[in-house]
């Protein structure tokens, strides 16, 4: 059995929600587990702040090497930093 830290990772070319699950599923699993929940399913793409953000500085420089040259923007900014200030207000 591997011990330390485990490494999952989900990449996609269009924004997920993942958010979006079905809720009602959910529920029903989670009346005969011992350990899942809805909120478990939540917190599970969770990362701390200074993850979040080194993740998009390096996913951003990429995609800017990748397309700039094809004369591509950006898309949006969705880091840490924009949706913190979002629900400060």
């Amino acid at each position: 059995y591997p011990a330390g830290q485990w490494t999952f990772a989900l990449t996609s070319e269009v924004t997920v929600d993942l958010t979006a699950f079905d809720r009602r599923r959910a529920d029903q699993i989670a009346r005969h587990t011992r350990y899942y929940t809805p909120q478990i399913q939540l917190a599970a793409f969770q990362l701390p702040k200074f993850i979040a953000k080194n993740t998009t500085d390096v996913a951003r420089e990429a995609w800017q090497e990748r397309a700039g040259h094809m004369g591509m923007t950006p898309p949006e900014d969705n880091t840490v930093e924009s949706s913190r200030s979002t629900k400060s207000n």
